[in-house]
C-alpha cells in the first residue's frame, strides 16, 4: 500500500497528527511520502491534514487521478474532511488495508476560461473585482435563457459546493449523489431572487459584462482578472473525485451537526 500525506504545515496539531500518523503507517510497511506539488500516480489513498480548505488545495492535485481521498479535520466545520482530529492511527490502517470502509464519488465541473478548462470540486464564481459597478450576468443553455440580471456575480456549485459559498448565498444544499450544478446569484438587482438547478449534462454558456475587471476563482483560486466582458462555458467535469467514508455518518446527520453549532 503506498499512502500520500498532505498536510496544513502552518497547524501545529496539524503536523503533529500527521506525523503520528506517518510513522505507524511507515512501520507497518506502507510506502509512505509528504505531498508538496503532486501526487504520484500509483498512490492507493491521500490522507488530508487540514480543514475543507486544505482538501480542496489536495484535491487539486487529484483531479484526472483515481485517488482516494480521506481527510481527517482540523477545520471549524469540516464538510469534505471525514474523521476528527482524534482519529487514531491503527484503526485508519486497519480499516484502509483491509478495505473495510466505503467510496463516495463526488461529480466536478469545469470552466473554459481563455482557451484553457479548469476543474471544480466547490465552486466556480464569477463577480465584480476592483469597482463598485455591478455586472450583468446572462446564462443560458445555448437555446434558451437561464439568467439574467445585475448584481455582484454568479456562483455555479456543485452539490459539494452547495454547503459553501452557494448556501452563504441563499441558495439550495444539495445532497452529494445527485448530478446538478446551482447556479445562484450573488446579490441580484432584482425583486425576485433565486436559484437554478440543471442536470449536469447540460452546457451552460455565460456572458457576464463589468465595468472595470472582473474575478473567476475556481474552488477559491483566483484565476487573471478580465475586463469589461467575458464568455465562459461550464460543463461537467472530466470523471471524479472518491471520498473514504468509514465513520458511518450520513450526509443528513453531518449537516444539521455541522449547521447547527454542534461541532
Amino acid at each position: 500500500m503506498k499512502c500520500g500525506f498532505y498536510v496544513k504545515k502552518a497547524d501545529m496539531h496539524c503536523m503533529e497528527c500527521a506525523e503520528k500518523f506517518f510513522s505507524f503507517f511507515s512501520q507497518r510497511k506502507v510506502c509512505c511520502y509528504y505531498v508538496e506539488n503532486s501526487v504520484s500516480d500509483d498512490t492507493d489513498f491521500l490522507l488530508v491534514f487540514g480543514g475543507d480548505g486544505t482538501m480542496l488545495r489536495a484535491c487539486s492535485l487529484i483531479m484526472g487521478k483515481k485517488v482516494p481521498i480521506l481527510g481527517i479535520n482540523f477545520g471549524r466545520l469540516g464538510f469534505l474532511t471525514e474523521l476528527t482530529s482524534e482519529a487514531n492511527p491503527e484503526v485508519v490502517f486497519q480499516r484502509l488495508s483491509s478495505g473495510d470502509y466505503n467510496l463516495e464519488n463526488r461529480s466536478t465541473i469545469k470552466i473554459n476560461y481563455n482557451t484553457a478548462f479548469y476543474t471544480a470540486l466547490n465552486d466556480v464564481v464569477i463577480s465584480r473585482s476592483d469597482n463598485i459597478n455591478v455586472v450583468k450576468v446572462l446564462v443560458s443553455n445555448g437555446k434558451d435563457t437561464i439568467q439574467n440580471f445585475y448584481g455582484d456575480g454568479i456562483i455555479f456549485s456543485t452539490p459539494t459546493g452547495s454547503t459553501a459559498y452557494t448556501l452563504s448565498a441563499g441558495g439550495p444544499i444539495i445532497s452529494p449523489n445527485l448530478e446538478a450544478v446551482a447556479i445562484t446569484p450573488i446579490c441580484p438587482h432584482t425583486t425576485s431572487r433565486y436559484s437554478i438547478l440543471v442536470p449536469t449534462d447540460v452546457k451552460l454558456f455565460v456572458t457576464v459584462e463589468v465595468r472595470g475587471k472582473g474575478n473567476v476563482a475556481v474552488d477559491g483560486k483566483n484565476l487573471t482578472p478580465f475586463e469589461t466582458k467575458m464568455d465562459f462555458e461550464i460543463s461537467k467535469g472530466d470523471g471524479c473525485l472518491s471520498f473514504v467514508k468509514m465513520d458511518g455518518q450520513s450526509f443528513y446527520s453531518k449537516l444539521v451537526k455541522k449547521l447547527s453549532c454542534q461541532g
